[in-house]
């Protein structure tokens, strides 16, 4: 989710808690879940479990290898969240099979620049300039640059999965899309209890001119991903890895929901934050 609709903090590290030590517990964590709770992975809606505890990030990997989609939750400016989706990446990228990465931080319009980048006809800077990407997620955090450049090197392609800021602007003043716009956000049923969520996530922060209207913009972002992800997965074999935020990640009233509605793919969600 973007920052400018909400900003999901963590909570306070204290001077101890080095970035290290908390990647070292969210490996921990996603890997005793991935034995014990069953919270992980969902094949339509209902919830998979599975058996024995892996020890080693390639035994990680084998298991997630047989989602067809994996969900990375983030705090977008969180540094150890972004090592984290990168040492996944990397451990998929290693078993040779088809890997894809899906990013909230591209939308479908930066797509054609971004294709441009990964094929190497272009170099990084003129991609920031066709993108405007260092005035906005690229500001966020450098590691989505750093995992960019990686797939670029490795040729693991990447697909842009965010409707652009003009529309959620739009919708979030309550100003009408053209219908190019349309064409870009599917129409999707609102899921139950997600705006129920929404107004509790935004508690404190109320934004003029309605929250309804803040909240469709969140639910075009939501329905741009999961458009784009069902749009994949046809034409495609492998995994898509989506990075994305913690929100966007919900499985009940998120991008989740939307994909599972339509396909019976495989999914499975990693949040490094989540104590279940």
């Amino acid at each position: 989710m973007s920052s400018g609709i909400l900003a999901q903090k963590s909570g306070r590290v204290s001077s101890f808690d080095s970035p290290r030590r908390r990647q070292v517990r969210a490996l921990r964590r996603l890997f005793a879940r991935l034995s014990l709770s069953g919270l992980l992975g969902f094949a339509g809606c209902a919830w998979h479990r599975d058996a024995a505890l892996p020890d080693t990030q390639a035994a990680l990997a084998d298991r997630l290898g047989r989602a067809r989609i994996i969900f990375i939750a983030e705090e977008h400016d969180e540094a150890s969240h972004h090592r984290l989706q990168e040492q996944i990446i990397r451990a998929l990228h290693r078993r040779k099979q088809p890997l894809t990465v899906g990013m909230e931080m591209i939308d479908v319009t930066q797509q054609a620049a971004l294709d441009d980048y990964l094929g190497k006809k272009i170099r990084w800077r003129e991609f920031v300039n066709r993108t405007a990407f260092d005035r906005g997620w690229g500001r966020t955090s450098p590691a989505y640059e750093h995992i960019i450049s990686w797939c670029r090197r490795n040729g693991v392609p990447i697909i842009g999965l965010n409707a652009p800021d003009t529309i959620t602007r739009k919708l979030s003043r309550n100003q009408p899309l053209t219908a190019e716009e349309k064409q870009i956000v599917p129409n999707y049923p609102e899921p139950r209890g997600a705006f129920e969520q929404f107004r509790a996530a935004m508690a404190g922060h109320q934004k003029r001119g309605g929250l309804h209207h803040y909240f469709e913009a969140q639910r075009a972002w939501d329905q741009t991903m999961a458009g784009r992800i069902l749009a994949w997965l046809p034409d495609h074999c492998g995994t898509l890895v989506v990075l994305l935020g913690r929100f966007n990640a919900d499985a009940r009233t998120a991008v989740p929901w939307y994909v599972a509605r339509s396909s019976s793919a495989r999914q499975i969600i990693l949040d490094p934050e989540s104590k279940q």
